[in-house]
C-alpha cells in the first residue's frame, strides 16, 4: 500500500497532554535523584548518575507526523527531525521492522515515537501499560489486570521474520522516546533473538522505552526483550514484557531475558528499569555473561514485578512449553555478571525454579570472566556495590546465591564484593517443589578468584525450610572478610548452616560457630531470631548475643499462614518488638516494605 504520511501543526500540550502530571513527574525524578545518587548503603556504594526519564526531560517541540494504517512509518522516522513527534494510528497494525536511524539530536530535541490515541485513553505518565489498552482482558496465568474496559489504544509493530527484530537500533542512535506502542512479532518456528534490539558493538544513547507492551508468542523462541547493548542513558519504563522463553533442548537459543545487557567494549549505563511488568523464562534481567572490556553502571531497577507463570513448569496444570512439549529454559529473576552500583529497590519477584543449569535462586551476584571458544573474555568483568532493599521473594527454591569463582574454562573475575542487602521478605521457600535446595543464602569464593568480601544481610525476614546458610571457600584462600548477618528474623532449617561440598571447604563443620570463624573474618553475627534450631544445635554451637524462638508461633507474627504470604508484622507482646541492634523490630521493616511496594503488583 503506497505509504501516506501528513505533517501536522505542533501543538504545546499534544493530544491533551496534562502539563501537571508532566511536571509533577519531573520534580519526583529530581527528588529521586537527590534522594540517593552518590551515596551509599552500608559497604555499596548506591548509583552516582541516574537516568531523567520525566516527560518533561525528553521535549519534542518540532512537528507532528500522522502515520495512517498502512503507512510507511520507516519513511516518517527517516524525515523527521529532531525534535519531531511520529503518530501512529491507534489499533493499526504496522508489519516488519523498525529502524531508528542515527541522528544529530539533544537534550531539547528528542523524537517521539508514538499512537495518536490521546494521553487519557493511557495509562498516565508514571502507570504501567498491560494488555488491557491493547483490547486483551487477560493473559494465562498472569496476574490480573484489574482490566473492566478492554480497548486496543496501542499502534502494533509486529515482525513476521527470522533471526531480525521489530525495532533495531542503529550505531549512533539518540533522543528517541516510544511510548504506547505494541512490538511483538508473528508465531512460527523461527527463533526472534530480540524484540527492542541494540548490538554489542554499536553506540545509542538517551533512549525511552515507556509504556510499551512487548511480548513475544505462548510458545516460540524470542530470547531477549530489551537488549540494551552498547548503550547509555536508557530508560525501560511502565512497561509490560511478557512471553521471553527459549524452548529446552530442541530451540535455536539458549537463555532468555526480559531485559539484558552488559557485555561488549563500549561504555555501558546508567540505565534505568522501573515500574514495569517483568516475565522470562531465563533471567528476568541479566548483565554479563558474554565477552566484556567495560562493566555496566549505576543501574537503577525500582518496583518492578517480576514473574515467571508457574504454567512453564513441566507438570504443571496448564503446562505452556514449545509445540513439541518441551519445556522452557527457566533460571533466575536477576542475575549479575558484570555491573557495577546497583539498585534493586521496590521489587516483587515471584516463581522461580530448578531443573536445568540452575538451582531455583531468585538472585545471583556472581561475577564470571565468561569462556568463549576457549578463551577467558572478560577479565574485567565484576560485580560491586550492589544494594538489594524493600523487596519481596516468594515461591522460590532459595533466595540469594553470592559467590565468587571460576567460569567453567577457568576464567577469573575481577571482583564480587559490597553488597548490602536488607529489608526483604523471602517466603514460600520451598526446595522440594520449586526443585532446589530449600535454603536463604549460599555465600562462597572458589580457588583462584578474588575473594568474597563486604558482604551484609540484615532486617530480612524468610523462612527456609531446609538450610539458612550455605558457606564454601577453599581453605587455601584467605577468609571471607566483613561478613555481617544481624537483626533478622529466620527458620534455621534442620541445616542451619551448611558446607557447599568438598573436603578442603572451610566449612568442614555442620557447627554453626565454628563455620563462622572459619570462613568469615572479620564476622558479625548477632541479634537474629534464629527459629526452630534443632535441639542438637543448641546456643552454645551459635555465636553469642541471639534469641532462638521455638517455633514461628514463639515470634507472634501478625499473620504466618505458614510462611506463604502472611502479614509478618510483628504483634505488640513479641518478644522481638524493638529487639534489633538499631532499637528497631527484628526481620525486615513491613510497614516501610509494604508502602514501598504499594502499586507493584
Amino acid at each position: 500500500m503506497r505509504s501516506f504520511i501528513l505533517p501536522c501543526s505542533t501543538v504545546v500540550t499534544k493530544k491533551g497532554r496534562s502539563l501537571f502530571l508532566v511536571s509533577m513527574a519531573f520534580a519526583f525524578s529530581l527528588l529521586s535523584i537527590a534522594a540517593y545518587a552518590g551515596s551509599f548503603d552500608g559497604p555499596a556504594e548506591l548509583p552516582r548518575v541516574l537516568v531523567q526519564s520525566a516527560l518533561a526531560s525528553t521535549p519534542s517541540p518540532g512537528k507532528s507526523w500522522t502515520v495512517p494504517a498502512g503507512g510507511n512509518v520507516q519513511t516518517a522516522v527517516n524525515n523527521a527531525r529532531c525534535g519531531d513527534t511520529i503518530y501512529l494510528q491507534a489499533g493499526a497494525t504496522y508489519t516488519g521492522t523498525l529502524t531508528l536511524p542515527a541522528k544529530a539530536c539533544d537534550s531539547q530535541h528528542w523524537i517521539t515515537i508514538r499512537t495518536n490515541a490521546p494521553d487519557t485513553a493511557l495509562p498516565g505518565p508514571t502507570a504501567r501499560m498491560t494488555p488491557c489498552y491493547a483490547g486483551v482482558s487477560s493473559l494465562p496465568g498472569r496476574p490480573s489486570f484489574n482490566c473492566s474496559a478492554p480497548k486496543n489504544v496501542l499502534a502494533k509493530i509486529v515482525y513476521n521474520g527470522t533471526n531480525w527484530y521489530p525495532v533495531y537500533v542503529s550505531d549512533g542512535a539518540n533522543h528517541y522516546r516510544l511510548i504506547g506502542l505494541e512490538i511483538t512479532r508473528t508465531p512460527g518456528p523461527n527463533v526472534v533473538y530480540g524484540l527492542i534490539f541494540i548490538r554489542n558493538t554499536f553506540r545509542a544513547d538517551h533512549l525511552v522505552f515507556d509504556r510499551l507492551w512487548i511480548h513475544g508468542t505462548p510458545n516460540s523462541d524470542t530470547a531477549h526483550g530489551v537488549s540494551l547493548g552498547g548503550s547509555q542513558f536508557v530508560a525501560v519504563l511502565n512497561s509490560y514484557i511478557n512471553d521471553l522463553h527459549c524452548v529446552a533442548i530442541s530451540g535455536a537459543c539458549t537463555d532468555s531475558q526480559a531485559v539484558g545487557g552488559g557485555v561488549g567494549s563500549l561504555p555501558k549505563g546508567p540505565y534505568q528499569i522501573v515500574n514495569n511488568f517483568l516475565e522470562s523464562a531465563g533471567e528476568n534481567i541479566l548483565f554479563g555473561g558474554g565477552s566484556a572490556s567495560s562493566t555496566p553502571v549505576d543501574i537503577e531497577i525500582r518496583k518492578n514485578h517480576f514473574f515467571k507463570p508457574l504454567t512453564w513448569m513441566k507438570g504443571s496444570p496448564g503446562f505452556v512449553g514449545g509445540t513439541n512439549g518441551n519445556p522452557f529454559v527457566v533460571k533466575n529473576h536477576l542475575e549479575l555478571k558484570n555491573a557495577q552500583r546497583v539498585l534493586l529497590d521496590s521489587n516483587i519477584m515471584e516463581n522461580t525454579w530448578g531443573g536445568f543449569s540452575q538451582g531455583g535462586f531468585s538472585v545471583l551476584l556472581t561475577p564470571k570472566n565468561q569462556t568463549l571458544n576457549g578463551v577467558n573474555v572478560c577479565p574485567s568483568c565484576q560485580v560491586t556495590d550492589v544494594t538489594i532493599r524493600y523487596s519481596r521473594i516468594s515461591h522460590v527454591a532459595g533466595g540469594f546465591q553470592i559467590a565468587n569463582a571460576l567460569s567453567d574454562g577457568g576464567g577469573i573475575p575481577l571482583a564480587g564484593q559490597r553488597y548490602s542487602i536488607h529489608d526483604v521478605v523471602v517466603d514460600d521457600i520451598d526446595g522440594t517443589k520449586y526443585k532446589g535446595g530449600g535454603l536463604l543464602a549460599q555465600l562462597g569464593t572458589g580457588p583462584r578468584v578474588p575473594k568474597l568480601q563486604d558482604v551484609q544481610i540484615q532486617h530480612v525476614t524468610a523462612f527456609p525450610p531446609h538450610t539458612m546458610l550455605v558457606v564454601g571457600n577453599i581453605l587455601s584462600n584467605p577468609d571471607m572478610q566483613n561478613f555481617i548477618f544481624t537483626n533478622n528474623l529466620v527458620t534455621t532449617g534442620p541445616f542451619p548452616v551448611w558446607s557447599a561440598g568438598g573436603s578442603t571447604n572451610c566449612a568442614s563443620s555442620d557447627v554453626p560457630l565454628i563455620v563462622l570463624q572459619t570462613c568469615f573474618t572479620p564476622y558479625t553475627f548477632t541479634h537474629n531470631g534464629l527459629i526452630a534450631s534443632p535441639a542438637n544445635f543448641s546456643t552454645s554451637k551459635w555465636p553469642a548475643g541471639n534469641y532462638f524462638p521455638s517455633n514461628t508461633a514463639a515470634v507472634q507474627f501478625a499473620s504466618y499462614n505458614g510462611g506463604i504470604g502472611g502479614d509478618y508484622h510483628l504483634l505488640s507482646g513479641s518478644p522481638f518488638k524493638n529487639a534489633g541492634t538499631d532499637g528497631k523490630d527484628l526481620g525486615a521493616d513491613i510497614n516501610t516494605l509494604n508502602s514501598a511496594l504499594s502499586g507493584v503488583y
